[in-house]
Parts: C-alpha cells; structure tokens; sequence
C-alpha cells in the first residue's frame, strides 16, 4: 500500500491544527496534502473544484470512484464533514453520505480546546483516499506518543475484490464538540459515524456500514486492544501479529472490502504510538508499519499504518 505520509513536522508542512472556528483549519491541511503538495512532498492528486467562505469540497483523483468530501471549516474545534457523489456547486450536491437525516452533524477533529494551542496531525493518502490522525489534546512535544485522546477519520475507496461495487467509499467520523474516533472500534457493531453512499446491490440511499477484524480471539471491541492474546512480540514469528480491518453493510453484514494500508494488531496495545515496526512474514514481510492510538486515554484502540 504505497501512501504518502504527510506530517506536521514536514519542512514545508501547513501549521499544526487549532480549535478556533476558520483558523489552522483541515481544509488548509488537506488543500496542501491532497492538492498542492509542500515542500519535498508531491501532492495525493485530488482537486479541490468548490470553495467558498470556511467551506471546500474536494474530488477524489484517478482510479476511485470520483466521488466528493465536503468541510465546513466554521466550528470550533473540528470541521463538519459529509460525502457526496457529485457536486455542482459548493452548497449543491446528490446523494449525500450520510444524510442529515441520518446524521446532522458528522466531523473531523482538530483540538479539544477552542484557543490556537497547537495540535499533531497525520495524513496518509494517496489518489483515492486519505487517512487523518490528530493528537487532540496532546502537546506539540508529545508529537505521535501521546495516549490522551487521538481521533482519526477516514475518507475513500475501500480495497475490494468485487470491481462491480462502485459506491464502495467510505466516510468514519466522529460525533459531538469533544468527538469520539470509531476508527479505533470493530467486531460487528454499527457505529452510525460511518457510511458508504449506498448498499452493496448499488441501491440509492446512504447506508450505515460497520468494521470487524480478523482475530478469533478478540473479544473487546477495540483494535489494538486485545486482552486474551499472544505475547507481543509473537512468541512465535518474534513480530507483531496483524488482521485485515473488514467493513461490512450493517444491514445483511455484507463485505464491502478492507481498509488499505490499515491494520489491526492481534495484541493487547503492542508497543507504543509512535513506533515504526518492520514485518516479518506474510503480506507485510519487509514492510514498515507505525502503531498508532485511535481512541481516547481510557478506552484504549491502537492500529498499524503502512508507510514507505
């Protein structure tokens, strides 16, 4: 999975996020990730075809399904965030996912506190979908390893190996002013922060959809967060054990595909955010892989991150 890695410490890179309403906003983050590029890193190759005060949407780039992310950078703290098919104007756009019916308010974070504190940020992505990390209420200082809340959100095509399911894309948010990261959270339970823009028979009508692993132990609901589990490292491979994270229609719990380039340790919170491990059998033998935590302080959930 060949994601480009953006960072807040990149020479070059947009400023570290805050929780003012229209300041060190995602949209500036993502204009520069996905669009412009910065410094020595090329851009994921969107387009960003509608603005308009605190507001942009933008269209996902070759290979994916073409559909369009739109944020509405007004509110402190985090930006609202929904998908859609297709756009014809900022404030125009068809069978939105979710609908404000289903959701009249999803988001991505930038900070727990309204004032211009800074805030780490993580984007991977490349021309069909990104991945955002945020240290919500960490310090600069702490960069990737803190274990205070670190919300993420998710934008894109899944990997799937039915070519025919084109509305395969998916959007994870998170709820309220103090969000919640249901990236962190699996094991067949719909979360109503995630949605594709329809079923997998391709009816019209955003539909809820919800995560699993591949783990027959886990018994938690959290990635990462498995109490009845081998040792880590693996006391048998010596590395770090990790299942495909599968999404599912909530309703007929049919596959739609995994999420690339993401993983789920088969361990209870191997290691530390912030680690860069190297696999060492399978699919990801020789690969690099950061560990990452994607829930709050107390509710633990940790993944792995394919980077180059």
């Amino acid at each position: 999975m060949a994601y480009t890695i953006y960072r807040w410490d990149d020479p070059g890179a947009p400023a570290p996020l805050n929780g003012q309403s229209n300041a060190n906003t995602l949209i500036n983050v993502l204009d520069a990730c996905l669009v412009n590029g910065y410094g020595a890193k090329a851009p994921a190759g969107w387009s960003k075809p509608f603005t308009a005060a605190s507001q942009a949407a933008f269209c996902q780039g070759a290979g994916s399904n073409g559909f369009y992310l739109h944020l509405d950078a007004s509110p402190l703290w985090h930006d609202k965030v929904r998908g859609y098919e297709s756009m014809t104007a900022i404030d125009a756009g068809t069978n939105p996912f979710p609908t404000v019916a289903q959701r009249s308010e999803l988001m991505a974070p930038r900070s727990n506190s309204s004032d211009a504190s800074g805030r780490a940020w993580l984007v991977a992505a490349d021309a069909r979908r990104f991945f955002l990390w945020v240290n919500y209420n960490g310090t600069l200082a702490q960069g990737l390893g803190s274990t205070s809340w670190q919300p993420s959100f998710f934008f894109g095509d899944l990997e799937s190996s039915n070519s025919a399911d084109i509305f395969n894309t998916l959007i994870s948010g998170g709820l309220g002013s103090a969000n919640s990261s249901y990236m962190g959270y699996a094991q067949n339970s719909a979360s109503n922060t995630e949605y594709m823009p329809r079923n997998y028979a391709g009816a019209v009508g955003s539909v809820t959809v919800m995560k699993g692993t591949h783990i027959p132990f886990q018994g938690s609901s959290q990635i990462g967060a498995v109490a009845t589990s081998p040792a880590f490292p693996d006391p048998v491979t010596g590395g770090l054990l990790l299942s495909p994270i599968e999404v599912f229609d909530a309703s007929g719990c049919v596959s739609r595909g995994v999420l690339p380039g993401i993983w789920a340790p088969g361990h209870n919170l191997p290691g530390n955010s912030g680690d860069v491990l190297t696999g060492v059998n399978g699919p990801l033998a020789g690969k690099r892989l950061i560990l990452l935590d994607v829930a709050s302080s107390t509710t633990r959930a940790r993944i792995a991150l394919e980077i180059p």
